[in-house]
């Protein structure tokens, strides 16, 4: 009797690679939610970054914030000639920082267009003081920040950046 080798059959190698594919089937939705938690996290510290170069900004003006265009590409009316608030930051922010970029906005649209992801909330900012104890704008927690679009996902799609420098990933209601 001829003795056999330790090989596999075709049976057994399938059986293999079978077993492999459903693991690998089972890990991919929990990669990828884990890599959208990740960059919702990063865009998260991206506006926090922001909002701390903001009250460094306002608190070297007399707590007034700047003037900005909301779009930079196309302003409205009464905003033309307004720097985008990514200008007016540039000396807050580290030189070589991305803070500006989302990074959930894979395809770099509105960064690209604007030079930034986030816009400014220039109707109700603008040249506004705040008052510098409780950094609220008359009374109020305000939303001075956000992305410029749906970058995250379906039940918070957006990150919002409020005047105290604090960041939410959904619209918070309270004073």
């Amino acid at each position: 009797m001829k003795k056999q080798g330790n090989k596999f059959t075709l049976i057994e190698l399938l059986v293999v690679i079978a077993i492999i594919s459903i693991i690998a089937g089972l890990l991919l939705p929990v990669t990828m939610k884990a890599k959208k938690n990740v960059l919702k996290t990063s865009c998260m510290s991206n506006l926090r970054q922001i909002g701390q170069s903001l009250e460094m900004y306002s608190s070297s003006n007399n707590y007034f914030l700047p003037c900005c265009t909301m779009s930079p590409s196309d302003p409205p009316a009464d905003e033309v000639g307004l720097p985008s608030i990514r200008t007016v930051l540039s000396s807050y922010v580290p030189e070589k920082s991305e803070v500006f970029l989302c990074p959930a906005e894979l395809d770099r649209k509105y960064y690209l267009q604007e030079g930034l992801s986030y816009e400014w909330q220039s109707s109700v900012v603008n040249g506004r003081k705040v008052d510098a104890k409780s950094m609220k704008l008359f009374g109020y927690d305000r939303i001075i920040m956000m992305d410029y679009d749906n970058f995250h996902e379906k039940a918070h799609p957006k990150n919002y950046l409020y005047i105290d420098a604090r960041v939410a990933g959904e619209l918070e209601m309270h004073q």
